[in-house]
């Protein structure tokens, strides 16, 4: 619509305002300004200690060097405390040299981690080309920004350097 909503200072931050906010924590949240857009936004606030935004429709999330699109992505609790995309989400982490696919993604920003589901599969990526160079896929994959640690639990396949590793968990 092209018009800015304001939010009272009594109200919970919506999505839309915690995007244009930017945060330095860690995990998805880099540093420096970002961008949002879709077809749709829906702030839910019926519930005054999880209020809800929904962006729907060809969902594009930028900052810095990461680009997330999804379907849809929600927004739940008064500071954006969980990220999901039910739908499917893609996201291209150009610091990270990471792609992220995945039909189901949950991150918990006090927690920092990041939580992936159905089919979810990592690509890592050449620095300079950006070609895939290796992946990670399995049932689950969790990552949790604040150990740096990485999990992958059910059919998981590791790939890199021409080797393949398969097993239950990594």
């Amino acid at each position: 619509s092209g018009e800015e909503e304001q939010v009272t200072a009594k109200e919970p931050a919506t999505l839309e305002q915690y995007v244009r906010r930017g945060d330095s924590e860690g995990g998805l949240e880099g540093n420096g300004p970002s961008a949002l857009s879709s077809d749709s936004i829906v702030h839910d606030f019926s519930d005054k200690d999880r209020p809800r935004t929904t962006v729907k429709g060809n969902v594009l999330f930028t900052r810095d060097n990461l680009r997330i699109t999804a379907p849809s992505l929600e927004s739940i609790g008064r500071s954006a405390e969980y990220l999901v995309a039910s739908e499917g989400v893609e996201s291209v982490d150009r610091r990270q040299n990471l792609r992220i696919v995945a039909g189901r993604m949950v991150y918990e920003r006090s927690a920092k981690n990041l939580r992936l589901e159905k089919e979810p599969r990592i690509d890592f990526l050449e620095k300079d080309s950006g070609e895939t160079t290796g992946s990670l896929s399995g049932a689950l994959i969790e990552r949790n920004f604040e150990t740096k640690e990485t999990t992958a639990q059910g059919g998981v396949r590791l790939v890199q350097s021409g080797v393949t590793a398969v097993g239950q968990r990594a």
